[in-house]
């Protein structure tokens, strides 16, 4: 058959489409926080209990609660496994990392009586890691169903041109133009006679791997009413990295098909940016028991710069072009865009008893259905509506505790976040779980701390869609172990 220009068959609507949609959106807004051993350790639940510097990152009020100055440093050590089920067929895949999810230190300074009823004043410097992207997933079957080159087909027939897709398929030979017909075909899918034929049996391999984090550096001021009213706010640099590669290799072990003989789609993606926001809290102490806190984080506006690299590699049984074994197209492309980032509210509690408990209770409610993403050269109307249709509010509870014996404190927490997506459930109620534990060593002038975080996420990939524009998806959840250490002096 003779190839013929998707140019010439079809309406070209578009060179290149851009990749951003809700997910993307989903991605920047999440915020899983890490940071410091104590605060790990009880699950992040400390919106009112104050004097933990990764707490900053909850209620900017918490540091006001310190009475001395303290510097600390946290390494940290990820374990993550994924647990992916396609087709009947699964696969667990493993990845560690070292990180240093927290650094933080923050200055006090006791100040006289006064009109004001001031007592104390802090400031507080933190970088904290809000979010980990470090994952594997890794997807095998004998697939009877589908192939990638049906997502070829179908955009070619309907008069679509993509030049990091479609075009890239047409120019390794994936798919090729039946003039009889008037349709494109390829091994998979073709036409005889004006009939139609399948054949599908093919060895499918897919990775996706993902990396990178999201930080925050944040400038705190606190200031303590009388050990009664604890006010804070913060500015919050917030620093973006991430990465993704996908790849779908499709082989003919099984000889099926006289032309093909394999051929790897890979898609690479490297995201950097920054944003900024504020936060305002409010602690309030009733009595030396009971403590409330109250905090409200601003949206996020992110500034992001993508590279994308899409490829296709094909190998063939016979020379497909007369002379070549194998085809080879690949596409590079960079592009700058924004997303806006929800605000979220946080209410919390906590009792004390003596010197001896403690206990938080976080409640945090953020709508991610407000995310937006934008961009000067192109329109996101499509992207954004998405957005709307496809996420929705969530409410997410975390609770911690601890219980000091001397210089030892010994600690546990529960984190639950609420399902995002509108239209996905999952086998529990919520979306992700951590259960966290930890111990501690402290005295006047020293502090170090260990702790780990056990956390289970659900999950769907979405990986390409069949000829008739079904998407074919895979599950996979993510199990992992977390250990962090941190080292703290105060004077």
């Amino acid at each position: 058959m003779k190839k013929f220009s998707l140019f010439i068959i079809g309406i070209s609507f578009a060179s290149f489409i851009f990749a951003q949609n809700f997910q993307d959106a989903l991605r920047y807004s999440e915020s899983f926080p890490l940071g410091n051993a104590r605060f790990t350790a009880m699950s992040g639940a400390f919106g009112s209990l104050g004097g933990n510097i990764s707490g900053l990152t909850v209620n900017p009020a918490g540091s006001a609660v310190f009475k001395k100055n303290a510097i600390e440093f946290t390494p940290a050590f990820l374990l993550t496994k994924t647990q992916n089920y396609y087709l009947g067929s699964y696969n667990g895949t493993f990845n560690s990392s070292m990180a240093i999810p927290n650094f933080g230190v923050v200055f006090t300074q006791t100040l006289d009586d006064n009109e004001l009823f001031v007592s104390g004043i802090s400031f507080a410097f933190g970088i904290n890691r809000t979010n980990d992207f470090n994952s594997i997933a890794n997807f095998n079957t004998f697939n009877t169903k589908h192939s990638l080159t049906d997502d070829f087909l179908r955009r070619a027939n309907a008069g679509s041109s993509e030049s990091n897709y479609t075009d890239l398929a047409w120019e390794t030979y994936l798919f090729d133009y039946d003039s009889t017909a008037n349709m494109y075909e390829s091994d998979f899918h073709w036409y005889d006679n004006n009939y139609e034929y399948t054949l599908y049996g093919i060895e499918q391999d897919i990775t996706i791997n993902r990396g990178g984090s999201m930080k925050e550096y944040t400038f705190n001021l606190g200031v303590d009413f009388s050990e009664v009213v604890y006010l804070g706010a913060s500015f919050n640099i917030e620093a973006v990295s991430y990465t993704e590669s996908f790849d779908i290799k499709e082989s003919d072990d099984a000889g099926n098909y006289d032309y093909l003989n394999s051929f790897v789609y890979s898609t690479k993606l490297d995201v950097s940016g920054s944003g900024v926001n504020g936060k305002i809290g409010l602690i309030v102490k009733p009595n030396e028991s009971i403590r409330l806190g109250l905090a409200a984080h601003t949206p996020t506006m992110y500034s992001l710069y993508e590279e994308y690299d899409a490829k296709i590699n094909a190998q063939y049984d016979v020379p497909i072009n007369g002379y070549d074994y194998s085809m080879s197209q690949d596409y590079l492309s960079d592009f700058s865009y924004k997303v806006l980032k929800p605000g979220k509210f946080i209410t919390s509690a906590s009792y004390i008893y003596k010197n001896i408990a403690m206990v938080g209770i976080d409640y945090e409610s953020i709508n991610y259905s407000y995310s937006q993403l934008s961009a000067s050269s192109e329109s996101f109307s499509n992207a954004n509506n998405e957005i709307t249709t496809e996420l929705q509010s969530v409410n997410n509870l975390k609770i911690g505790a601890e219980l000091r014996y001397g210089p030892f404190s010994f600690r546990g927490g529960m984190a639950f976040y609420d399902n995002p997506y509108k239209n996905l459930e999952f086998e529990q109620w919520f979306y992700k779980r951590n259960i966290s534990g930890g111990v501690g060593i402290s005295n006047n002038n020293f502090y170090c701390d260990l702790s780990w975080v056990k956390s289970k996420q659900f999950g769907y990939e979405a990986l390409y869609s069949d000829f008739n524009s079904n998407t074919v998806s895979a599950k996979s959840d993510t199990y992992s172990d977390n250990f962090f250490l941190t080292f703290g002096i105060k004077f």
